[in-house]
């Protein structure tokens, strides 16, 4: 995924003297981050702050807030939506523990040359001691989602459009997705035979699908391939055969089988809610094996397709 990022920071010429902000935003920083950081700046502007640094990184799964006061206590947390960030902050300069240990840059100042900085124990947001460098960024967090689609495609044989049925689980990290899915064609007709017997055809399989996604502005571009296995078939209904003796009826007629299939794929998708988005596709397949049928009244199967779909997905974890 592509990230944006904001860095916040303060500087102050003595102890004591409030927190200011030199603020640098990020690549297309949303509105409702920008809210948020002047509403940090008045928290921290006021006389008796007892701020001194506060740096923010902002990506797709929130932010990760990294605060420093005058003392050199220093603290990590993830903030999940813009709106928690200021009463996140405030809380911070009133309940910061005093037992974390200030950083060398910020003790006084020392007439020998000061070590090389280790790694610290810092606090992460489920208030568990944890080994950080200084410099380390935020871990992306794997996204997993579950969708569903309904669609209508065309193939080579026929003129119409035929509808299909798509369920979808995947995991997300940064800029890729890869996932399984299940597919049904629905059964439909394709004709009738030189005796009057109506053709139909239908297709059920499962496969996995690999993306890459590229986020612009609220809308994430989804560009993938898939390869997969159906169970293919062709079906000749009942037939009524007159007879001077009376009539019978010729049974019905299934000829199925095994169908690889691969496919490229376009889709957009745009966020409802935090959990819930919406999603368009576009999809062409092709399937290499041998077409023909098991009976000289049965048509070809189809050699490719092309569908449009349209569905919803929504956000499993975390």
């Amino acid at each position: 995924m592509l990230a944006t990022a904001a860095v916040l920071a303060s500087k102050i010429a003595t102890a004591g003297s409030s927190c200011t902000f030199d603020v640098t935003p990020g690549e297309g920083l949303a509105p409702r981050w920008s809210e948020a950081v002047r509403s940090v700046e008045a928290t921290t502007s006021a006389p008796a702050s007892d701020c001194r640094v506060v740096s923010l990184s902002i990506d797709r799964s929130g932010a990760t807030l990294t605060l420093t006061t005058l003392d050199g206590r220093h603290a990590v947390r993830h903030v999940a939506q813009p709106e928690e960030l200021a009463p996140l902050v405030k809380a911070l300069l009133v309940t910061l523990p005093d037992d974390i240990p200030p950083s060398p840059s910020e003790t006084t100042a020392e007439t020998a040359p000061a070590p090389v900085a280790e790694p610290r124990d810092v606090v992460d947001a489920d208030e568990h001691p944890r080994k950080v460098d200084d410099e380390s960024r935020p871990v992306t967090p794997i996204v997993g989602t579950m969708g569903l689609g309904l669609g209508v495609d065309g193939d080579s044989h026929h003129d119409d459009a035929e509808p299909y049925g798509q369920a979808m689980i995947a995991v997300q990290l940064e800029h890729w997705e890869l996932g399984a899915f299940g597919r049904w064609d629905f059964e439909h007709g394709v004709g009738r035979t030189a005796a009057g017997r109506k053709m139909e055809a239908g297709a059920a399989g499962a496969g996995l699908a690999v993306a890459r996604r590229e986020h612009v502005g609220p809308t994430t571009l989804v560009i993938g391939a898939t390869a997969a296995v159906y169970a293919a078939w062709q079906a000749l209904g009942r037939l009524e055969i007159e007879q001077t003796a009376g009539s019978e009826r010729a049974p019905r007629y299934r000829d199925s089988i095994v169908d690889p299939r691969f496919g490229l794929y376009a889709a957009t998708v745009v966020p409802v809610s935090k959990r819930f988005r919406l999603r368009a596709q576009i999809d062409g397949v092709v399937a290499p094996a041998p077409r023909e049928p098991s009976r000289a009244d049965l048509q070809p199967l189809a050699a490719w397709n092309v569908g449009f779909a349209l569905g919803a997905e929504t956000v499993l974890l975390p």
